[in-house]
């Protein structure tokens, strides 16, 4: 993560990688990326979140594919082209207030928010991880890595998702 500045990243190079169980199916605003800033004065408050989308069925990241067990999946995805134009935005205000000698803090996140369900669910757990790639130069950095959903979320609101 030390890699990662969220403030300067190419928004159009950006990509999100899941690996799930295949239980799972992942799609646009399943995922969402986060960025935060605020102000000391609160001149500046930013606090955007990103629905990301899936980059398309035929993607593929060989060295996360060749990380997958027999019952895993993987999904890219990526930011939308309203969704990139708005984080360029951000980081243009937060960088035009950091010029200013100003001080702020800010945060950044990947998480999942949901997903469908197209297959039976596992019963011991339902692991996730989540990889992120800041541009096209980089490899994908693990950002969450084996995150039980049924502990996260409790089992039976997960088996109550919808189906896909």
């Amino acid at each position: 993560m030390s890699q990662l500045d969220p403030f300067t990243m190419d928004p159009n190079q950006v990509e999100i990688a899941v690996i799930t169980h295949k239980a799972l199916q992942v799609k646009k605003g399943d995922v969402r990326m986060s960025l935060g800033y605020r102000a000391e004065d609160d001149s500046l408050v930013i606090q955007d979140v990103y629905l990301v989308e899936v980059k398309g069925p035929n993607y593929l990241d060989k060295d996360l594919a060749n990380q997958l067990e027999e019952d895993q999946t993987l999904t890219i995805m990526h930011l939308s082209e309203a969704d990139a134009n708005q984080l360029r935005e951000s980081q243009r205000l937060i960088s035009q207030h950091q010029r200013s000698k100003e001080k702020g803090e800010g945060s950044f996140g990947v998480g999942v928010n949901g997903s469908c369900v197209h297959k039976s669910l596992p019963e011991d757990e339902l692991l996730v991880s989540i990889f992120l790639k800041p541009d096209a130069r980089s490899s994908f950095i693990k950002v969450v890595d084996k995150l039980d959903l049924y502990e996260q979320n409790g089992a039976k609101e997960i088996k109550n998702w919808p189906k896909c």
